[in-house]
C-alpha cells in the first residue's frame, strides 16, 4: 500500500491539475495584403489548430497590396475570405486607411467578426477599444490599436480621428482592472519599435500585459519573452504563416501556468478549395481593369531616373494637381512587359498602395530639402523606388546623390498624401493656412492611368491624320 501511494497520489495530483487547468489557444494572422493563394494554402494548417477554444484575430493591411483584393467587388473580397477562415477580430493597419472611404465602410461590414480598436474612427465606423472573450475556461481580455503612428500620418481633411493610443491604453487598463480577467492580450498593427518608444519601454508602463501579438514590419517572430511576464508573436505577412498562441491557466488560483507559441505554414500543393474559388471569382471580376491598355510603356528598371514613364507620372500628377511641380516615386521592375501592351495592372505594381494626390505650397529651400530627405530614406531602407519630376530639375552625383534642386523660389507642388504625411519637412506646412494645402480626392494611380490613356489616344489620333 505504501508503495501504491508512492506514485498514485502524485498521478492523481497531477492529473487534477491538469483537469482543473484552463486552456485556449489564439490563431493570429497580418500583413495579409490580398495574398489570397498564400492565405488558401495556410488556411487548412489553421483549421488543424482550431477548435472550440481558439479565438482568431487579424491585424490589418489586409486589403490593399495584390490588384484582385482591392479592385474586385469595392475592397470586400478580403473581408469574405476572413469570414471563410473564421476570423473573429479585426484590427485595421496603416494600410486599410488608405481604402477610400466608402470601401472601409463595406469591408467592416460585410466583415462578420468584430473590429477592435478604440483610437481610430474612419468612414463612420469605430472599433471596440477592447473586448473580454472566454475560451476554454480562460477569461481573456484583447486590447486592440492600430499603428501608433497613424496620428502623425493624418493631414487636414482626410475624414478620419485618431486618439492618442496611451491615453486609449489608460482607459483600457482600468476597465480590464475591473473585469479581472486571467489573461491580457494586446493585438496591435506595430512591431517590436514603434515611433512612440519600443515594446519594452511600453510594456514597462503597462505591466498588466500578458501577451502582445504584433504585425506592420513583416517580421517573423515565433515568440520573443520581452522582461520577465510578457510574451511577443509576430506572424510575418502575406498569409505566409499564423502564429499560434497556447494558454493553460490554474482554474483554483486564476494564474497562468503556461504560455507557449509557435509559427505554422501552409502548403501551397493543398490549399484551400473555398478561398481558391474566390481568389478565381475575384479575378474574374478584376480582369477587365487589371488588363486595360494604357499605351505604349515600359516599366523603370532599377537606377532609371529618366525613365520616360516615369517622367509622364510626374507630368500627369502636375497637370491633375495644376501645380508649378510635381513629384512622383515610382516602383521599378526587373522585368520589362511586352511593349504595347502595359496595362492598369502593370501600372499596380509599381504603386501597389492607393495615395491621394495634394498640393501645397513651399519655398524652393523646403522643397530641396523634402526631396533629399526622403531620397536618403529610400536609399537607406533599399526600397524599389525612383524618384521622378515635372516642372523642376533635380540634379546628382555620379554616385547618385541628389546635388542640387533647380526650381522656382516659390511654387505649388503636386505630391500624394503619404509622401506629405511621412515627411518631418512637408507635414507641418500641410497645417499652415497660408500654405493652402488641398487634397484632390484623387488616387494618384488612377491619375496616371487616365493620363496615360488619353495621351495614347491623342497620339494615334495625330498618326492616322498624318
Amino acid at each position: 500500500m505504501n508503495i501504491l501511494r508512492s506514485w498514485l497520489l502524485p498521478l492523481l495530483l497531477a492529473l487534477g491539475c491538469v483537469l482543473a487547468a484552463g486552456e485556449m489557444r489564439i490563431v493570429v494572422t497580418t500583413d495579409l495584403h490580398g495574398h489570397l493563394r498564400d492565405l488558401a494554402a495556410l488556411a487548412p494548417e489553421i483549421r488543424r489548430n482550431t477548435d472550440g477554444k481558439t479565438l482568431s484575430i487579424d491585424l490589418g493591411d489586409t486589403v490593399t497590396g495584390e490588384f484582385v483584393s482591392e479592385y474586385a467587388e469595392n475592397s470586400t473580397g478580403m473581408a469574405e475570405a476572413l469570414n471563410i477562415l473564421g476570423t473573429e477580430l479585426w484590427v485595421p493597419g496603416n494600410h486599410d486607411f488608405s481604402l477610400k472611404p466608402e470601401a472601409f465602410r463595406d469591408f467592416v461590414r460585410r466583415f462578420k467578426g468584430g473590429a477592435l480598436g478604440g483610437d481610430w474612427r474612419f468612414a463612420g465606423v469605430s472599433g471596440s477599444p477592447c473586448v473580454i472573450v472566454e475560451r476554454g475556461g480562460v477569461r481573456c481580455a484583447v486590447i486592440a490599436l492600430t499603428d501608433l503612428k497613424m496620428p502623425l500620418r493624418t493631414l487636414p481633411g482626410a475624414g478620419m480621428e485618431f486618439r492618442d493610443p496611451f491615453a486609449v491604453l489608460d482607459e483600457c487598463m482600468r476597465i480590464v482592472r475591473a473585469a479581472n480577467p486571467q489573461v491580457v492580450v494586446l493585438a496591435w498593427h506595430n512591431g517590436l519599435f514603434t515611433v512612440r518608444g519600443s515594446l519594452p519601454e511600453i510594456l514597462r508602463r503597462y505591466p498588466g500585459i500578458d501577451i502582445v501579438l504584433g504585425g506592420h514590419s513583416h517580421q517573423e517572430i515565433p515568440g520573443r519573452r520581452i522582461g520577465k511576464r510578457t510574451l511577443y508573436v509576430q506572424p510575418g505577412a502575406h498569409g505566409r504563416a499564423a502564429g499560434v498562441v497556447d494558454i493553460r491557466t490554474d482554474d483554483a488560483t486564476g494564474r497562468i501556468i503556461g504560455v507557449t507559441s509557435r509559427l505554422i505554414r501552409g502548403d501551397l500543393a493543398k490549399p484551400d478549395p473555398e478561398l481558391m474559388a474566390l481568389d478565381r471569382r475575384l479575378f474574374l471580376e478584376s480582369r477587365g481593369i487589371r488588363y486595360r491598355k494604357l499605351g505604349d510603356h515600359v516599366p523603370p528598371r532599377p537606377g532609371e531616373y529618366g525613365s520616360p514613364l516615369g517622367r509622364m507620372g510626374a507630368e500627369a500628377l502636375r497637370a491633375a494637381g495644376n501645380a508649378d511641380a510635381a513629384v512622383l516615386w515610382l516602383g521599378t521592375n526587373d522585368r520589362e512587359p511586352l511593349r504595347r501592351n502595359f496595362s492598369f495592372g502593370d501600372l499596380y505594381r509599381l504603386l501597389p498602395h492607393r495615395n491621394e494626390l495634394c498640393v501645397l505650397e513651399l519655398t524652393r529651400e523646403e522643397l530641396t530639402e523634402f526631396i533629399v530627405e526622403h531620397d536618403r530614406l529610400v536609399r537607406k531602407r533599399n526600397y524599389p523606388q525612383l524618384l521622378f519630376v515635372s516642372g523642376i530639375k533635380v540634379r546628382r552625383a555620379g554616385s547618385g546623390e541628389i546635388t542640387r534642386v533647380d526650381a522656382p523660389e516659390k511654387l505649388t507642388l503636386a505630391v500624394n498624401d503619404y509622401l506629405i504625411a511621412d515627411s518631418r519637412v512637408l507635414r507641418p506646412l500641410a497645417f499652415r493656412p497660408e500654405r493652402r494645402f488641398r487634397r484632390l480626392g484623387r488616387d494618384e494611380r488612377e491619375i496616371i492611368a487616365d493620363y496615360l490613356t488619353n495621351r495614347d489616344t491623342t497620339t494615334k489620333h495625330k498618326e492616322r491624320s498624318k
